[in-house]
């Protein structure tokens, strides 16, 4: 009992940020070119990473703490950090030369 509270207790910082950031980046994700958030709110995509995180965060409560449910939250994290460094790569190279 005292070891999965420990680990509970070290691991809830980064668990809580990582259920948070992904539907963050979900949202940031669905958005499209228009920057809409009414569509981010209606696609499948942020409803996707919601009902995920909802799901790992009930099996982190249910006491199912371990390594795969934190390898399995971040794996959402690290597609939407390339998404953002591929989109600032973008924006980067068709702004080049220009002052802001």
């Amino acid at each position: 009992m005292t070891a999965t509270a420990a680990l509970r207790g070290a691991l809830a910082t980064f668990m809580h940020i990582a259920w948070t950031a992904a539907i963050g980046g979900a949202l940031w994700a669905s958005r499209g070119p228009s920057g809409d958030l009414g569509n981010a709110l209606l696609s499948w995509r942020t409803w996707g990473i919601f009902l995920l995180s909802v799901g790992l965060h009930t099996l982190w409560n249910a006491g199912f703490a371990g390594s795969w449910l934190s390898i399995i939250a971040w794996i959402p994290l690290i597609h939407y950090l390339r998404l953002g460094i591929a989109q600032c790569v973008a924006f980067a190279e068709t702004h080049e030369g220009t002052t802001a």
